[in-house]
């Protein structure tokens, strides 16, 4: 995808990786305005990849590398006095270099970019290229004129959801496959407390495919995760780094050039939709 963006678009190879892995930018107060109107724009264009990965790129004129927003793989750097770079996931890869001759050493940061320009030949700092890339457009404007937030939406819309029926509750509450089991065991802590509950009970049930009761559609389908040591992310306890939100609607060529038609797309903050903003979507 990497080399589809930098050779088919006039993209260029950093912002096509800054496109690709964004750093952490929504919750990120440090971050500039520019480049967070950036990311959010592009957001609208590609689902970001978050690995977790060391990324390394070249094109011929620059080479370098960058590193996932969570900062789950090592990556490290040194610059030698003899204008030498040496990126590796591992330090002490050349066991012959000695310290002496190193004049930098340091790590790749979450979200960061290392970038050797052979043009001008030297290294070009994280902000500088990223700033650089940034301000080639008025994305803020884009971002602004064009994105439909839906909770804004839904505050100027004030619509209110028509009174619940608590007559049909049972019907749809066997509809959709609920038990008295479900609803005491997790409905009614989550209800309560305001969080999942616990429990060491195995499922013993019966696959959906292999049961003689009949089934919910969504029970026919499992999930296959990778057999990795990934710690958990959530975006309550990971929030400076992962964020829920997530744009929705068409999306545009992602190999045209940068224009505000690719961000009229609704910007939906959490995948369960309150009942105003249902009845909002609605009118």
């Amino acid at each position: 995808v990497l080399e589809l963006m930098a050779k088919a678009s006039e993209r260029s190879l950093p912002e096509a990786v800054m496109m690709m892995i964004p750093e952490a930018w929504q919750d990120n107060h440090n971050l500039s305005d520019t480049k967070k109107a950036f990311y959010e724009y592009n957001s609208c264009l590609m689902e970001p990849w978050d690995g977790p990965a060391m990324v390394a790129f070249t094109d011929g004129r620059y080479i370098g590398a960058t590193l996932d927003r969570n900062g789950l793989r090592p990556s490290r750097y040194y610059v030698t006095k003899d204008d030498n770079v040496i990126l590796s996931s591992e330090i002490g890869v050349i066991p012959e270099l000695q310290d002496k001759d190193v004049k930098i050493k340091h790590r790749l940061e979450p979200g960061k970019m290392f970038l050797v320009d052979f043009e001008t030949q030297r290294i070009v700092p994280d902000d500088e290229i990223k700033e650089q890339v940034a301000s080639r457009h008025p994305y803020g404007e884009w971002v602004k004129e064009s994105m439909i937030d839906l909770e804004r939406w839904t505050q100027e819309k004030a619509i209110s959801p028509a009174p619940f029926d608590f007559s049909s509750t049972n019907r749809k509450l066997n509809s959709f496959g609920f038990t008295g089991e479900r609803l005491e065991m997790l409905l009614l802590p989550m209800g309560i407390g305001g969080k999942e509950a616990l429990g060491s009970m195995g499922n013993d049930a019966a696959l959906a495919v292999l049961s003689e009761k009949p089934r919910q559609v969504n029970e026919y389908f499992k999930q296959l995760f990778a057999q990795v040591t990934n710690p958990p992310i959530d975006p309550i306890r990971e929030e400076i780094v992962m964020s829920l939100v997530c744009p929705v609607g068409p999306e545009g060529n992602l190999l045209s050039d940068p224009n505000k038609e690719h961000c009229k797309r609704l910007n939906v903050r959490h995948p369960v939709l309150t009942l105003e903003e249902m009845e909002t979507l609605k009118s």
